[in-house]
């Protein structure tokens, strides 16, 4: 060992014995000169069992087993004015102060303050309404009259929030306000249906009102707010650790004590502080109070007083998107950590021990008793990470995932437990990168090793679902990940990754993929079939019609033949087609009019067909509709459009219009429709068919008869 390895050593010592005589020092002139110290609690209402946990921490004498001396003030003063927590803890008129998540809000006071203790982890806020009032959820409450003490406060905001995540419209959706001064007696007398108010009220609010009330409150739909916290300023906890250390200890113990011996409690507070805001029966009112105040706190599942900094920013985004906050989310220093003051405390005092010499000799001892002090503690803290690793492996076990570890330099590989029996190997077992690609099946092992080529040489993240052949020789599907971490300098240190045995997974979406398989070749028999049954039928009726000497029923046989065509064609598109769930249009309505132009009796020279159709995929529903449309009207046209060898064009044309309606229309420039023609009087089977058709498709009928006809029909896309 060096000279300066000697000198570090010595200094680190006398540094740790003169922080630890000093601190003693601090201590006793702290706490020993004087018997209390004087604090003052600023309370956010009136005296009742909403603050109980700090009356016992007085009456039990825990503040004053801490050396303090707490005087706890009501929320109104004597000039019945209700004081402000942030305000008066701000302005050094208190020590601490209790206040909720409006903490946050943004306000002329720059002073900054501490969070110390959050008791009610969650917001008390309701609102309630007599019963028969429908109050079941959050849309209930647009059309009621809703009762506010004032706007714009944390309470209004929790209400905007909770119609947000309810997936409602805070302005538009938010009820009738009316600003109430009484709560209850404004609801009794009729002047709003429902009001804001705390939950921890609701049991004598019943009472009050001699019935049941109902209530909703925000938090149940995910309004996470914090309700009643304790907090000061962050001089205090900067110049006297101790001293807020000491107070917040004891009224958690205080309050440890008001929720075991509660009824007690609220019978000293009914009995022993004066009250200005005044209640029938003062004993009743608060033992109302302890069930709910109990529930608040959530104790003894939660720690009391338990504050998460991360939930604090989550509440300071969402006052800052409705305004009552701004700036930047609080930091880590809101949230108060005793571990981290005490350690920004220790820094403070080794600084000031290395300057004090004249204490060598006491330091060394104390030093030595620091060192056994941290390695206790890094005991403890091996002890913790053994407990967390072996979680981490029972977890992998039951999810089969495992992770494994190549660093590159050494070329070592490291597997957990999980892998090893992913692979059918003893845990433990040596293995290596050779090794574990040669596990893999024969057609797979160039890929692995292709893929690790390219993570070590050019720094690639790969993933892959590749097969593995176990020790037993059972194949299964596996899925790898593998991620590349660097050195500073660039170069590839390790690779990290997971491993997952998916085999299970990969049967079940064979077994589907195969089901689908016999399901799709079902259904194109089916189709076919039916198209075969449909053509059978046509061939009847052109037999019929053979037969037939009445030229009105042989008419009557050929258009039922022309429109069972149709049908079959949709179910021969079908058979041949990939897709068994939708017809492609534009090829099907070109079917359909090349089959009508050939079958008719019209002159094909004289007349042409033009189609313009837009390339659109119906569903079945959709398209059978399209084409019976396209065959009753073209076949119309071509019968009465064109007389006496007239020559013409008959178009067909469908398009989107307007994003989501599509527009189907024939369109001839023959003669036109006779004048008077009324589409919706006439009995013809083929407009009345016409007319159900575009009810099936939700569709709009027009029917144009000047120069030529045009018939069309607009519909949505998407069937309603």
């Amino acid at each position: 060992m060096n000279w300066s390895e000697k000198r570090e050593i010595i200094f680190r010592f006398v540094g740790a014995g003169a922080f630890s005589v000093l601190l003693a020092i601090f201590l006793f002139f702290s706490f020993g000169a004087s018997a209390a110290e004087k604090v003052v609690l600023q309370l956010r209402w009136d005296h009742q069992f909403q603050f109980a946990g700090y009356y016992a921490a007085l009456w039990q004498g825990y503040y004053a087993d801490a050396g303090l001396e707490v005087e706890i003030r009501s929320g109104f003063g004597e000039d019945w004015k209700l004081r402000n927590p942030r305000a008066e803890v701000a302005g050094n008129h208190a020590e601490f102060g209790v206040t909720a998540s409006d903490l946050l809000y943004s306000s002329k006071i720059d002073v900054p303050l501490v969070v110390l203790a959050s008791i009610f982890q969650e917001s008390p806020l309701m609102i309630y309404g007599l019963e028969g009032v429908k109050l079941d959820s959050p849309a209930d409450l647009k059309g009621l009259r809703l009762g506010l003490f004032a706007r714009g406060n944390i309470g209004e905001t929790e209400i905007k929030i909770m119609l947000s995540k309810a997936g409602l419209d805070p302005e538009r959706d938010f009820p009738n306000v009316t600003i109430i001064k009484n709560g209850l007696k404004d609801i009794t007398e009729g002047r709003v249906d429902v009001a804001v108010g705390y939950s921890i009220d609701l049991n004598w609010f019943e009472r009050l009102a001699s019935g049941k009330l109902v209530s909703l409150k925000p938090s149940t739909y995910g309004v996470d707010f914090y309700g009643d916290t304790l907090f000061t300023r962050r001089s205090l906890v900067e110049q006297k650790p101790e001293l807020v250390q000491a107070f917040v200890k004891a009224s958690i113990k205080g309050w440890r004590y008001a929720l075991i011996h509660g009824v007690q409690v609220a019978d000293r507070i009914a009995r022993d502080l004066p009250r200005r805001i005044p209640v029938s029966d003062l004993k009743e009112f608060n033992r109302s109070q302890i069930k709910p105040v109990a529930q608040l706190t959530h104790f003894p599942v939660v720690p009391l007083g338990h504050r998460d900094p991360e939930r604090w920013r989550r509440i300071h985004a969402s006052l800052k998107s409705a305004g009552l906050a701004k700036g930047q989310p609080p930091g880590r220093d809101f949230v108060y950590d005793p571990e981290r003051e005490a350690r920004n405390l220790q820094r403070t005092m080794m600084r000031m021990g290395v300057t004090a010499g004249v204490l060598v000799l006491t330091g060394i001892l104390a030093g030595i008793a620091w060192i056994i002090f941290l390695r206790r503690a890094v005991a403890a803290r091996t002890r913790e990470l053994a407990n967390k690793t072996k979680m981490l492996l029972q977890a992998e076990r039951l999810a089969g995932l495992g992770h494994w570890a190549l660093f590159v330099d050494t070329g070592e590989l490291y597997w957990s437990d999980e892998v090893y029996r992913i692979h059918g190997i003893k845990v433990g077992s040596k293995i290596d990168v050779d090794a574990a690609i040669n596990a893999y099946h024969p057609d797979d092992r160039a890929t692995v090793a292709e893929y690790v080529r390219r993570a070590i040489e050019e720094k690639e993240d790969y993933d892959f679902v590749l097969r593995l052949i176990r020790a037993d020789d059972e194949i299964r599907y596996v899925h790898s990940s593998g991620v590349v971490h660097l050195k500073p300098n660039g170069v590839v240190d390790s690779l990290f990754g997971v491993f997952h045995d998916i085999t299970e997974q990969r049967r079940i979406e064979e077994r589907i993929q195969t089901s689908l398989a016999e399901k799709e070749v079902l259904l194109k028999e089916v189709h076919h079939r039916v198209k075969n049954n449909l053509q059978v039928i046509s061939s009847m009726l052109s037999l019929q019609a053979g037969v037939e000497t009445d030229s009105r029923s042989v008419e009557v046989l050929k258009d039922n033949q022309r429109r069972i065509k149709v049908m079959a064609r949709i179910h021969e598109n079908l058979h041949q087609s990939e897709d068994l769930t939708s017809i492609n249009t534009r090829e099907y309505l070109s079917t359909v009019v090349e089959d009508i132009m050939a079958s008719s009796k019209a002159d094909k020279q004289a007349i042409s067909s033009r189609l313009d159709v837009e390339d659109i995929v119906f569903d079945l529903d959709h398209a059978v509709a399209c084409g019976q449309i396209v065959s009753e009207v073209l076949s119309n046209s071509l019968k009465h459009a064109f007389p006496d060898g007239r020559s013409g064009n008959i178009d067909v044309s469908l398009h989107r219009r307007d994003g989501e309606r599509i527009e189907l229309s024939v369109a001839d420039d023959g003669k036109g429709l006779p004048e008077g023609f009324d589409p919706q009087q006439t009995e013809t089977l083929g407009m009345r068919l016409i007319h159900a058709l575009a009810m099936q498709l939700s569709g709009v009928l027009q029917v144009d008869g000047s120069g030529g006809t045009r018939i069309s029909i607009t519909f949505p896309e998407k069937p309603s």
